[in-house]
């Protein structure tokens, strides 16, 4: 949000602008009117308001749109030219407004978008016009789906699909833009006026808005041609008249122009001639205003002219108004120029009093430099000697220190602190001088201070330089004290650097006496190499500190510490040495130690394989009474100590590998030769192993398959059993035959041979699947090839197929008897439904024979024929609920259960359709005798309707009468429309329900009904013919009124130009206060009561013109014609008021003008009465003597001075009374001394 300056001011090219003021536009020529407005969207569309900066933004918190997706190529854009453009035409959209006065926010959005491609399943369009001076920011229309939530649904006016910044929304989610509903700003209110169509549309739209104004300004060229064929010599008068008074004016307005550009083109610039043109530019500025109220109210009545004459009369008023721009634009440049002039002038006065004033203080300011110059350089020789006695002092601190020489050192640090501190208040002293000094020169004039500022600066030079030579010295003792420091670090690192060189020489004399390498002579070794390593670490650590710290001095501490630390690496150098020694014999050690270790493995499974081969012994002793399983299950169990125990030697080999590799190459070579010699044992025996598992598989694998075969052998008996237990069945019950006990025994029977061979199935099944598992680990370990296996597992396939075969012929069984036992229900209630059905045809059959039976027997026919379907229905839901899931013998039984109902239910329709024909023939009749009562009722109605118009056919003419006749009319007439309408709308309901019935019973109520409907439609045209009259006599009526209302409104308007008399143009002078306000309290009343009369006739009008609408073609002619007649008399009438109104105001604005000059002459006079008596008064500061003034204000201001020193410095009086003099009373020298002082006492500038 922003604010941005608009030019308001309209351009003879009906634009608008944007400028600055005092620019000018540069688009017409006009000032820009200094209007601030917010700004808002961006607009730069020709004809309308350009704004130089962008829109706002809507940006909230959070408000982060979403990126935007790729865009799609637009269907159209491989077209061939041709088709592209109809097909860009048809998919454009056209933003337009239509309020009267364009909004900033709605310029934006206006014009012509094309299609870009998709965006959420919508397509989105862009504008296709760019904006003048900001083409780079496009428009596009999009639309967004609920993916970031419902706050950011709808369609969108964005800088971007999905882009931050947005300028209205829409929250429907239509596939197309909306055509309404827009808010502005997008968080805004509802526009009404922004609307968003298709181009197709939009021309449809324009072409007939262009027909509507087409036809509306036809008609106001006829209406304009005949006003101007009656007044066209009015308006001829009345533009040469105005063409005459502008061209006038335009001669008086040249000529004071001119004038005013002599004055400025002169250069003396005069102010007398100034004057003179200033004020003929103010009298042609009054007259052009007087010129241009003519011109506001002759082009206001032009509005009615003929159109050259319109157009001539706004060519007189841009006239009028270029010349008051080119005249207020000369006022601003004569103004301009002469207030330049004026401040030229003052200027160059300025400059004369001030050189002349620097040529008197010249000489002064001179002397006052040559006086302060001898002072300020003693004072700054006095600082440099004193810093050259402190050097002095300061020498003997140069030479080596020693103990015997602590108390001349002491002595000569006391000397240069004191020497130090002189020196330093000598040049505190010369610095605070010269600052006092350069603060009295700043107050001399530009040469002297200039010389003085050099010469001072000079002398500061001399005291920084004096400075830093004297800044060394003021720590002397603290350096000295460091010094002492320095040297006694030194002599402590070079013990500790000793001890540690003891340590390290230590470790190096217990490694040379090595022999025999024990782990108690490498744990002293190792003892003390930690020992020196710790002291050695330490004092290095030490040094280096040290070095850090001493580094940016680069002194003699420095230089020593040095060399202590070359030392130290010498040291560190020799430890590495011997660390290197200690771990060779270490690796020696660690071989011997991994060989040893190894060994013991290898060993180990050694052992556990000469177990394995006593376990094989009970196979080769070939015992069949053995227990086989216990024995292959220890083979086993062997088998994998041993195969364990292998394994873990060889991992353990594998890990000792890894550490030989970390040895040094002698030890690791010997040590590796072993290892190999050990692995290949190893492998020996791990190719016993494996033959040894390879044995022990093949006899398990035989054991195995024994078991497995004397299962699958017991199933298939078990299966030949349920075979020949089925066989029996098939000999026993068929489709509807009944079911035996002894066919329930045998289906049972049947079912126990399966469920015996289902258990021995299962239990071969469970052991192949037990022992497939183990033959399977044998056959992957090369023991046997798996044959037997399929085998045996194709038998128990084959017996389990068999078993399902057989058991499909006992379902079978076991359903006929399931279904018989199912429907025995169903088939009892099946024949009780028969039953009935027959016994209501019977009954029908024999009702039917009458000719139309009464109502109470058609009653007891459809109650009984309801009850059977009833019952039927329910069978038949029954067996079709059933039929739909069944299948097999259920399937059939059922099916013939459903024909058997299928016959019941036609005989059941044929009863319930004569039924039904008897009761529709009832209820026709008494169809058709309603009706026939409800027509009755209307033409009755129509009947009172026909005899409410009796007062006319005898002749009433009054209005008031026929007024209440018509009324009558009306009233009766609408009931009688009303009561016709109604039995209309009962006639066609019952028509609908007639259509309901049969044929024969459908077509005798149409046929009384249809004449019924033309009795209704005669009593519709008698009331159609009763309110045409009623129209023509209302209207009659109502022009009678309206004339009357106009008669009221003439009388009211003859009372208010009675009431305008007393203010005549010859009596506005006369006239006495009092009688003015009664006077004007008349015109007041006379005025409100024709106001009020007029409103009440122009309401009157209105409602007649209302009425009109309901009138017929013809009449609405006619009643308009002579509305529009009473409407003109009215407007004459309003004109007149106007009129009479305007001249009324004037006449009390001119009556006021001179009541206001009276009063102002009289204030005019007692305020010149007041000047004399303050000019007396003032006589002190405007006479000659202005001494005794002078020196009130000079009192004046110092003792505001000292009054405000005192209160910021919390001073008595009496401290700055001894300021002045040391006695009881000052004398004039000693208060103009302290006076001069005073200033710089105060730091106050008033004081000077």
């Amino acid at each position: 949000q922003g604010w941005v300056k608009v030019c308001l001011w309209p351009c003879s090219t009906t634009q608008f602008c944007t400028c600055a003021p005092p620019a000018v536009c540069a688009m017409s020529g006009h000032p820009g009117a200094n209007t601030s407005r917010p700004r808002m969207a961006p607009n730069w569309r020709q004809g309308q308001a350009h704004i130089s900066q962008p829109g706002f933004a809507a940006t909230q918190p959070g408000f982060r749109r979403p990126a935007p997706q790729a865009q799609a190529q637009a269907p159209h854009q491989s077209l061939p030219m041709p088709q592209r453009r109809a097909a860009e035409t048809e998919g454009s959209i056209i933003v337009f407004s239509t309020a009267e006065k364009d909004e900033i926010g709605i310029r934006t959005l206006v014009g012509e978008y094309k299609q870009e491609g998709n965006n959420h399943g919508r397509s989105f369009f862009r504008k296709s016009q760019k904006i003048p001076g900001h083409e780079d920011i496009d428009v596009y229309l999009y639309f967004w789906d609920e993916r970031d939530g419902p706050a950011f649904s709808g369609w969108w006016f964005g800088n971007q699909v999905g882009g931050a910044q947005v300028w209205s929304r829409n929250r429907q989610t239509s596939m197309m833009p909306p055509q309404s509903g827009w808010t502005i700003p997008w968080d805004g209110e509802v526009k009404k006026e922004l609307l968003v169509m298709g181009a197709a549309e939009k021309r449809a739209l324009d072409q007939k808005a262009g027909q509507t104004a087409a036809k509306k300004e036809e008609d106001e060229d006829e209406a304009a041609a005949a006003a101007g064929a009656a007044g066209g010599d009015e308006w001829e008068e009345r533009i040469q008249n105005a063409a005459v008074q502008v061209a006038t004016v335009e001669i008086d307005v040249s000529s004071a122009l001119d004038a005013a550009h002599a004055v400025e083109e002169g250069g003396t610039m005069n102010a007398a001639a100034v004057a003179e043109a200033a004020q003929a530019l103010a009298a042609q500025v009054t007259a052009l205003a007087e010129l241009q109220r003519f011109m506001a109210v002759e082009g206001l009545a032009a509005q009615k002219a003929p159109g050259t004459t319109k157009a001539e009369m706004t060519a007189l008023g841009a006239r009028v108004r270029k010349l008051q721009q080119t005249v207020k634009d000369e006022q601003l440049r004569l103004k301009s120029a002469s207030l330049s002039k004026a401040r030229s002038q003052e200027d160059e006065l300025r400059r004369a009093e001030e050189e002349a004033a620097e040529r008197q203080l010249e000489g002064v300011h001179s002397k006052q430099l040559q006086e302060m110059m001898p002072a300020a350089m003693e004072k700054v020789d006095v600082a440099e000697d004193e810093v050259e006695k402190v050097a002095i002092a300061a020498a003997p601190l140069q030479i080596d220190m020693t103990d015997d020489l602590r108390p001349v050192m002491m002595q000569a640090i006391k000397e240069t602190e004191l020497r130090v501190r002189a020196a330093q208040a000598a040049v505190s002293e010369a610095r605070r001088f010269i600052t006092q000094k350069i603060t009295q020169a700043q107050r001399f004039i530009p040469s002297q201070k200039k010389a003085a500022l050099e010469e001072f600066t000079a002398l500061q030079t001399k005291l920084n330089d004096a400075q830093e030579k004297l800044n060394p010295y003021k720590n002397v003792r603290g350096d000295y004290e460091a010094r002492m420091q320095g040297k006694k670090l030194l002599e402590e690192l070079s013990g500790k650097l000793a001890g540690a060189e003891i340590e390290v020489e230590k470790a190096a004399m217990m490694m040379t006496p090595i022999g025999g390498d024990t782990d108690e002579s490498m744990k002293e070794t190792e003892a003390a190499l930690t020992a020196a390593t710790s002291a050695l670490s330490q004092t290095c650590r030490l040094i280096e500190s040290k070095m850090k710290s001493t580094e940016k001095s680069k002194g003699p501490l420095f230089e020593d510490v040095k060399l202590l630390q070359d030392r130290a690496k010498q040291a560190t150098e020799k430890l590495e040495e011997v660390r290197r020694t200690v771990k060779e014999t270490q690796v020696r050690i660690a071989a011997d130690s991994l060989l040893r270790e190894v060994s013991e493995r290898v060993s180990h499974a050694e052992d556990e394989l000469q177990r394995m081969a006593e376990a094989e012994l009970p196979f080769l002793k070939g015992d069949k009474d053995s227990d086989m399983e216990s024995i292959i299950a220890e083979a086993d169990k062997t088998s994998g100590k041993v195969h364990a125990a292998i394994a873990d030697a060889q991992t353990f080999v594998a890990r000792k590998l890894v550490e030989v590799a970390r040895f040094t190459e002698g030890p690791a070579k010997a040590v590796r030769e072993e290892i190999d010699m050990l692995q290949k044992r190893l492998e020996e025996g791990r190719d016993r192993l494996q033959q040894f598992r390879s044995n022990t598989g093949d006899r398990k694998r035989a054991f195995l398959l024994q078991e497995v075969e004397a299962k699958v052998s017991n199933a298939e008996t078990e299966v030949k059993k349920m075979a020949d237990a089925v066989q029996a069945l098939d000999a026993l019950g068929g489709a509807g035959e009944t079911i035996s006990e002894a066919y329930k025994e045998t289906v049972e029977h049947a079912n126990l041979a399966e469920r015996s061979a289902q258990s021995g199935i299962v239990v071969a099944r469970k052991q192949l699947l037990q022992k497939t598992a183990e033959l399977k680990k044998l056959a992957i370990a090369g023991t046997g090839s798996g044959t037997e296996l399929g085998k045996l597992q194709t038998r128990v396939n084959n017996m389990q197929g068999e078993i399902t075969r057989l058991r499909q012929s006992v379902k079978e069984a076991e359903e006929k008897v399931r279904v018989k036992q199912m429907l025995a229900e169903v088939a009892l209630r099946l024949q009780a439904a028969e039953a009935e059905a027959e016994r209501v045809s019977a009954s029908i059959d024999a009702g039917g024979s009458d000719d139309q039976p009464a109502s109470e027997v058609i009653e007891k026919m459809q109650r009984a024929t309801s009850s059977a379907q009833t019952k039927l229905s329910a069978t038949a839901k029954l067996v079709d609920v059933k039929l739909r899931s069944a299948h097999g013998f259920l399937k059939v039984e059922l099916t013939g259960m459903r024909e058997r109902l299928m016959d019941s239910e036609k005989k059941l329709d044929e009863a319930a359709k004569i039924a039904r024909e008897s009761r529709e023939r009832l209820e026709a009749t008494d169809l058709i005798a309603q009706s026939s009562d409800q027509v009755e009722k209307a033409e009755a109605v129509t009947q009172a309707a026909a005899e409410a118009e009796l007062p006319f056919l005898k002749g009433v003419e009054v209005v008031v009468a026929a007024e209440g006749a018509i009324h009558a009319c009306e009233v009766a007439n609408t009931a009688g429309q009303q009561a016709v309408s109604d039995v209309r709308c009962f006639l066609l309901n019952k028509l609908a329900v007639a259509e309901q019935f049969s044929s024969g019973p459908s077509q005798t109520c149409a046929q009384e009904l249809g004449g019924l409907q033309k009795r209704l439609d005669a009593c519709a045209g008698k009331l159609a013919e009763l309110k045409k009259d009623t129209s023509e006599r209302k209207s009659r009526a109502q022009m009678q009124a309206g004339g009357a209302k106009l008669r009221s409104v003439e009388l009211a308007v003859q009372k208010l130009s009675s009431a305008m008399e007393p203010f005549g143009e010859e009596r506005t002078a006369m006239i006495a206060p009092d009688e003015a306000r009664a006077a004007c309290e008349a015109i007041q009343r006379a005025e409100q009561q024709a106001q009020s009369e007029v409103a009440e006739a122009r309401k009157f009008l209105f409602l007649c013109a209302q009425e009109t609408k309901n009138y017929g073609e013809t009449q609405r002619t006619a009643s308009t014609v002579e509305l529009g007649k009473l409407q003109g008399r009215l407007t004459q009438f309003q004109v007149e008021i106007a009129t009479l109104s305007k001249q009324c105001k004037e006449w009390e604005q001119r009556f006021v003008a001179q009541k206001l000059i009276s009063d102002a002459e009289e204030e005019l006079r007692e305020l010149v009465a007041d000047g004399e008596a303050c000019a007396k008064v003032a006589v002190t500061m405007t006479g000659d003597d202005k001494s005794e003034f002078l020196q009130f204000l000079h009192l004046q201001t110092l003792a505001h001075v000292l009054e405000k020193h005192v209160k910021d410095k919390e001073a008595r009086v009496e401290d700055i009374f001894k300021l002045i003099t040391g006695n009881e009373a000052a004398t004039k020298q000693e208060f103009s001394t302290f006076c001069d002082k005073l200033p710089d006492v105060t730091g106050n500038i008033q004081a000077t």
